[in-house]
C-alpha cells in the first residue's frame, strides 16, 4: 500500500508550520504576550479567520475597508509571518492575528481575545484545499483522504484541532474573551458583528445602534462576495507593489508570498464560505473515523454540544 501523501512543513521549536515561514518570526511569536488592550483574533486555521479579521477591522475603522489584501495584512498583521516588530509604535488598540495555540505565558488577562472556531468536518475539508492551493504545500495533487490522515492524528501545521478548540472553548466565559463559531456567523451575523462590537469596546457597539446605515455597511463588505474581491492576491500585482515601495509590504510577507510560495497563479483565501460542505467530501468510512476521533479528543467536554443542530453524525 502506497504511503499517503503530506504536505510540506517545517518544526520550528516544536510548532509545525508551513515552510514559506522565516523560523525568526515564528520565534518572535512564540515568544510574544500582547499588552493590556491588544485584540488578538485567535483560530485553528481555516475557521473563518479572515472573515472575523474584516469585520473587527471593520468595526474598528467605522466601516472603512481596506482596499486590497496587503492593506488588509498590514492593519491586522499575521504573527507568524509577519512576526511582532511590525506592532512596535502602533497606535492602541493594536489588532493582531495568530494561529498559535493556547499558551499561559502568552495569555494576558488585560488584552482581548476574540476566538473563532468550526464544525471539525468543515474545517479538515476547507484546510484541505487551500493546502492544495499554495504552492509552499507541494500538496497540489493530494488527495483528501491523504490530508485527512493526518488531520485526525494531529499532524498538520499547528498541530491538533480538538487542542487548539479545548482550551479557549473552556475560557469562554473569561471576561476578556469572545468565542465565536463560524456557524453562529452564518446563522445571524447582525447579532453576532453586535456583541463583537461591544466586546471591542461600549463605543463600537453604539456606533452600530446609533447608525443603521454604517451597520449595514460593515454587514455588506464582510460578505463573502466582497471577501472574495478583497482576497484576490495576485503574486504579479505584490511584486509591483514592493518594487514601488519596499517598505509597504512587512518582510516576513514578502518572505512567505514571493519568496518561498513560488508560482505565479492568483490566489484567493476565500472559496465557498458555507455550512455542511463536508458532506461533498467525506465518505462513510471517514465519517466514522471523525467519529471516533471525537470521542477520543472531547470526552467529559461539551465542546460538540456547538453543532449539535449541523447533523454531524456524532
Amino acid at each position: 500500500m502506497a504511503e499517503p501523501r503530506r504536505p510540506a512543513y517545517q518544526m520550528v521549536d516544536g510548532m509545525r508550520v508551513s515552510v514559506s515561514y522565516s523560523p525568526e518570526r515564528i520565534r518572535e511569536a512564540l515568544n510574544f504576550r500582547p499588552k493590556p488592550g491588544d485584540i488578538v483574533l485567535v483560530s485553528y486555521p481555516k475557521c473563518g479567520t479572515h472573515w472575523v479579521k474584516q469585520i473587527i477591522q471593520l468595526l474598528l475603522h467605522r466601516a472603512e475597508s481596506a482596499q486590497d489584501y496587503w492593506q488588509f495584512q498590514k492593519q491586522t498583521p499575521f504573527l507568524e509571518m509577519a512576526g511582532t516588530k511590525v506592532l512596535e509604535g502602533a497606535p492602541s488598540p493594536r489588532d493582531m492575528l495568530t494561529h498559535l495555540p493556547f499558551d499561559e505565558k502568552r495569555f494576558n488577562k488585560d488584552a482581548k481575545y476574540v476566538y473563532v472556531s468550526r464544525n471539525p468536518k468543515d474545517c479538515a475539508v476547507s484546510f484541505y484545499h487551500h493546502t492544495r492551493m499554495l504552492p509552499e504545500y507541494q500538496f497540489e495533487d493530494g488527495e483528501f483522504s491523504d490530508f485527512l490522515d493526518i488531520f485526525l492524528k494531529g499532524e498538520t501545521e499547528y498541530g491538533d484541532y480538538f487542542d487548539h478548540v479545548l482550551p479557549w472553548y473552556q475560557r469562554r466565559h473569561e471576561p476578556n474573551v469572545f468565542f465565536v463559531t463560524y456557524e453562529q456567523l452564518k446563522k445571524d451575523i447582525r447579532a453576532v458583528v453586535l456583541k463583537l462590537a461591544y466586546f471591542l469596546g461600549e463605543k463600537h457597539g453604539r456606533m452600530l445602534e446609533q447608525d443603521e446605515q454604517m451597520f449595514r455597511q460593515v454587514l455588506a463588505k464582510s460578505d463573502v462576495q466582497f471577501m472574495k474581491k478583497l482576497l484576490d492576491v495576485n503574486p504579479e500585482k505584490i511584486k509591483a507593489r514592493v518594487e514601488k515601495d519596499p517598505n509597504s509590504v512587512s518582510e516576513g510577507f514578502k518572505v512567505a508570498m514571493l519568496d518561498k510560495a513560488g508560482g505565479d497563479k492568483s490566489l484567493n483565501f476565500v472559496r465557498k464560505g458555507q455550512v455542511g460542505d463536508w458532506k461533498g467530501h467525506f465518505t462513510k468510512e471517514q465519517s466514522e473515523r471523525m467519529r471516533a476521533r471525537v470521542e477520543e479528543k472531547v470526552r467529559g467536554s461539551d465542546l460538540m454540544e456547538l453543532w449539535k443542530e449541523h447533523d454531524l453524525g456524532f
